[in-house]
C-alpha cells in the first residue's frame, strides 16, 4: 500500500496560493502558483526532505516575463533550466506562453507555441523525442481541445515541440558585490551559471576597458558614486553579459542606521527580507533589475505597513532616501513612504509622510528623499512602507533605502500651538520648539522688544479686540534665529449666548434610551439639561438617559450658561418611542475590530473579509469588504439564537462596484440550525451583477421545527472583484 505524506503550501514560507504543477531537479522541488504567477523554488533543509520548517524557499515573479496562470513545468535533464507553460499570456508579448528560466529565475528564452494554438495549455514534460534520436523534446497537454467527432467528449491533445539536440550551453552571467567598511574597495563575486571558463570585468570607471579577468576580483574606486559594472562570462558555447549599477558609499559619511537596507539578506530562507518584519506579502525578489545589489523588496497584494525601527537622538537631523518602482496597474491604490517617531514610553506619533504614490511609475525607478529632525521626547523612528488597496495586480518594488544622521540640525524655530485666525478669547498661550538641542528662546507680543521666555508662553490678558502678532526665536550660544517664527490672529467680539443640539433621537424610534450631544457659544460656557419638563440641572455633552424610557412622546431641552446667565432660548428636541424589535446581530455595521486585525468582530476569521473605509459607508464609519473569494466553499456568517415557529426579518445593504471579472454570484442566506446541524436554508437573494451604489435587500422567514439558532450568511463565489456590505439587521417579527 502506498504511503501518503502531505504538507501545506498555501501559506508561509511557500505562499503558493494556487499550486498547478510541480517538478523535481537539481535536488530542488519547483512549483508554479497560478494566482501570484510565481515560480516557487523549494530547497530541502538539513534533513534533506522538503515540507519542513527549515526549507529554503524563493519565489520568482513569472508575470515579469508575461506569464499569467502558469500551469505546467519540468526541469531539463541536460541544462538544469526550468521550462514553464501558461494558460494565459500578456498580450504585449505575443503568443509565446512557454518560457525557459534558470534555477535562479532568470529568463533564458521564450518559445512560440502559436503553431499548435492550444485552447487551454496545461501540463508540460521534457522527454526524448517520440521518433527516437538524441536530445530532448517538450510535450504539452491541451485539455481544452476535442480530437474526434463526439461533441459530448473533451479528449484533449498532446503537442510535441522539438528543441534539437542538447549539450553544453553558454553561461548566464550574474554577480554580487559588497563594499569593505571604511574604504571604497568593493569585492565582486561571480554567480554565473552554465560553467563559464573566462571572465571580463568593466568597473565603469571610464574608458570602456577591461579592468580584470579574475573570477572574483576586488576593486578600489577612486571616489564614492554609482558605477555601471559589467561582467562578461564565456565558455566554448559563447559569452553572456550582466550589468548592475553599483553604489559606492562615502566611507566617511554617517552610517546608514537601517539593517539590510537593500533587502538582500534572507538568513532563514523564508523569502522575507531580514529585519523588515514578518509580512508574507513582502518578499525578497529578483524579478526586476536591482538598483543596489541583486535583490529588491517586493510588496504584492499587500494592504499593510512594513517597517524597521532604529534609535534616534532628540534634535538631530536625519536624512532619508529610498527608491520605488510601481509597474503599470489599473488598481486605485496608495503606497506611502513615511517616518513615525516613537516616544520613550512606546507611544507613537502621527506618521510624517515623505511621499504618497497614487499612480504607478510605469515600471521606472523613482527616488524620494527627506530630511527630518527628531522632536523632543522621542527615542526611536520607524521607517515605514504603507500599501493600501493594492489588489491582485498591485505590485510595489523598493530598493536602496537609507536613514542616517545628517549632522547638527540648523538653528530654527517652530510654533507648535496657539491661537490663529479669528477668536473671541482674550487670552493666548503659545507652545514652540527649536533646533539644535539645548537652545533658549526669546518672545515678543505686539512689541519691538525681545524678552527671554520658555514654552509654553502665556498672555492672560484680557487682550484688546483687533489684530495681534506673536513672535518667538531660538537662541544658540548667543546667536538668535534670523527668521523668527510668527503667528498673527484677530480677537473679535464674542458670539451671542446660544445653544445647539448636534445629535440625538428624533421622530419615531424603538430605542428606550437616549443620548444627546450639543454645543454652545461663546467658548467656555457650561450647560443645563432637562427631560420631559423636569427642573434644569447641570450637564455635559454627551448627555445620556439610559432608560428604559416609556413608550410615547418625550422632550429634551438644553441651555448654555455664561457667567451664571442661561440662554433664554434653550435648544429643544422631541421624539416618540414606539414598539419595535431589537437587532439580534452583534457588530451589524462592521464597525468593531478589537484586536486590530482588520477582520470585523463577530464575523469569523477569514482574511478575505475585512473592515474597510475605502468607500462612503451606508452608515457609520466602516463597511465590510469581500475580495478575491474564488473558493466555492467560502462563506462569512454570524450565528444567533432563534426560536422555532418565530418569524424573523433580515435586511442588508450591499454595494457591488463593477468587478474585473463579472462572472460571480453573491448569496445572502438565513440558515436554520439545531446545534451544529443545518436544518434548512432560506436564500435572501442571489446577486450576479454590479449594483448602482448601496442597495437594500430584505427577507422574512419562519424558523422551522427544532430550530435553536440562525446563521446570517454571506457567500460570494468566483469573485475577482470587491463586494461591500453595511447595516445588517435581524429582528424577531415582520
Amino acid at each position: 500500500m502506498a504511503q501518503v505524506r502531505s504538507f501545506t503550501v498555501n501559506n508561509a514560507p511557500y505562499n503558493n496560493l494556487d499550486s498547478e504543477g510541480l517538478a523535481f531537479g537539481n535536488g530542488v522541488l519547483y512549483m508554479v502558483d497560478a494566482i501570484d504567477n510565481d515560480l516557487v523554488k523549494v530547497q530541502p533543509g538539513n534533513n534533506g526532505v522538503v515540507g519542513n520548517s527549515d526549507d529554503q524557499v524563493t519565489n520568482y515573479d513569472l508575470e515579469t516575463f508575461g506569464q499569467r496562470e502558469p500551469e505546467g513545468l519540468d526541469v531539463h535533464p541536460a541544462t538544469g533550466n526550468i521550462w514553464v507553460v501558461s494558460n494565459r499570456v500578456s498580450q504585449s508579448l505575443g503568443p509565446d506562453p512557454m518560457i525557459e528560466v534558470t534555477p535562479d529565475g532568470a529568463l533564458v528564452s521564450s518559445v512560440s507555441i502559436a503553431e499548435a494554438n492550444p485552447n487551454s495549455a496545461a501540463g508540460l514534460a521534457i522527454a526524448p523525442p517520440s521518433a527516437g534520436g538524441s536530445g530532448y523534446n517538450i510535450y504539452i497537454a491541451d485539455r481544452g481541445v476535442d480530437n474526434n467527432d463526439v461533441p459530448s467528449e473533451n479528449d484533449g491533445k498532446i503537442y510535441e515541440f522539438s528543441l534539437g539536440p542538447s549539450g553544453p550551453v553558454a553561461p548566464v552571467a550574474e554577480f554580487t558585490w559588497s563594499q569593505s567598511p571604511g574604504t571604497t574597495t568593493v569585492q565582486f563575486t561571480d554567480t554565473s551559471t552554465g560553467s563559464p571558463t573566462s571572465w571580463s570585468w568593466d568597473f565603469g570607471n571610464g574608458g570602456g576597458t577591461i579592468d580584470s579577468t579574475e573570477q572574483n576580483p576586488s576593486f578600489t574606486f577612486a571616489a564614492p558614486g554609482t558605477y555601471t559594472v559589467t561582467l562578461t562570462a564565456a565558455n566554448a558555447q559563447g559569452p553572456d553579459s550582466q550589468t548592475h549599477a553599483v553604489t559606492v558609499t562615502d566611507p566617511n559619511a554617517p552610517p546608514n542606521l537601517l539593517l539590510n537596507p537593500s533587502f538582500e539578506l534572507d538568513a532563514n530562507g523564508n523569502n522575507i527580507p531580514d529585519d523588515w518584519g514578518t509580512q508574507a506579502k513582502f518578499t525578497r525578489s529578483n524579478a526586476i533589475p536591482a538598483q543596489d545589489g541583486a535583490f529588491v523588496g517586493r510588496h504584492l497584494n499587500n494592504n499593510a505597513v512594513v517597517y524597521q525601527q532604529v534609535n534616534v537622538t532628540v534634535g538631530t537631523s536625519y536624512d532619508f532616501s529610498g527608491m520605488v518602482n510601481l509597474p503599470t496597474t489599473s488598481d486605485a491604490f496608495s503606497f506611502a513612504l513615511n517616518v513615525q517617531w516613537r516616544g520613550a514610553g512606546g507611544n507613537l506619533g502621527a506618521p510624517v509622510v515623505i511621499h504618497t504614490f497614487t499612480d504607478d511609475t510605469t515600471g521606472s525607478w523613482q527616488t524620494r528623499t527627506a530630511t527630518l529632525v527628531a522632536p523632543a521626547g522621542v527615542t526611536a523612528a520607524r521607517i515605514q512602507m504603507d500599501g493600501d488597496s493594492m489588489n491582485a495586480t498591485g505590485i510595489a518594488y523598493v530598493d536602496a533605502f537609507s536613514f542616517g544622521t545628517g549632522g547638527a540640525a540648523p538653528l530654527d524655530t517652530t510654533i507648535t500651538a496657539g491661537p490663529s485666525g479669528s477668536t473671541s478669547a482674550t487670552d493666548a498661550t503659545f507652545t514652540f520648539t527649536g533646533t539644535p538641542s539645548g537652545v533658549t528662546f526669546e518672545c515678543k507680543l505686539d512689541s519691538p522688544t525681545w524678552v527671554a521666555c520658555t514654552s509654553p508662553q502665556s498672555y492672560p490678558g484680557p487682550l484688546s479686540q483687533g489684530s495681534h502678532t506673536f513672535e518667538v526665536r531660538a537662541v544658540d550660544g548667543g546667536t538668535p534665529d534670523p527668521t523668527p517664527a510668527q503667528r498673527t490672529w484677530t480677537i473679535v467680539p464674542p458670539p451671542p449666548l446660544d445653544t445647539t443640539i448636534t445629535g440625538g433621537p428624533s421622530g419615531d424610534v424603538t430605542a428606550t434610551d437616549a443620548t444627546f450631544t450639543f454645543t454652545g457659544t461663546p467658548s467656555g460656557v457650561t450647560f443645563e439639561c432637562q427631560l420631559d419638563g423636569a427642573a434644569f440641572a447641570a450637564c455635559t455633552s454627551p448627555k445620556n438617559y439610559p432608560g428604559p424610557l416609556p413608550q410615547g412622546s418625550h422632550t429634551f431641552q438644553v441651555r448654555a450658561v455664561d457667567g451664571g446667565t442661561p440662554d433664554p432660548t434653550p435648544a429643544q428636541r422631541m421624539w416618540n418611542i414606539v414598539a419595535g424589535s431589537t437587532n439580534l446581530l452583534t457588530n451589524p455595521g462592521f464597525e468593531l475590530d478589537a484586536n486590530l486585525d482588520t477582520i470585523p468582530d463577530n464575523w469569523g476569521t477569514s482574511t478575505k473579509f475585512t473592515r474597510s473605509s475605502a468607500i462612503t459607508p451606508h452608515g457609520g464609519t466602516f463597511v465590510g469588504r469581500h475580495f478575491q473569494t474564488t473558493d466555492g466553499s467560502y462563506a462569512i456568517f454570524q450565528e444567533v439564537p432563534a426560536t422555532a415557529g418565530t418569524q424573523y426579518t433580515l435586511t442588508a445593504w450591499v454595494n457591488i462596484p463593477a468587478p474585473a471579472d463579472p462572472s460571480f454570484v453573491f448569496n445572502l442566506r438565513l440558515r436554520w440550525v439545531n446545534g451544529t446541524t443545518v436544518l434548512s436554508t432560506n436564500s435572501l437573494t442571489t446577486i450576479n451583477a454590479a449594483t448602482s451604489g448601496w442597495q437594500q435587500f430584505t427577507l422574512s422567514a419562519t424558523a422551522p421545527t427544532s430550530t435553536t439558532g440562525v446563521r446570517v450568511t454571506m457567500a460570494p463565489d468566483t469573485l475577482n472583484g470587491t463586494i461591500y456590505v453595511d447595516d445588517f439587521s435581524l429582528v424577531a417579527g415582520p
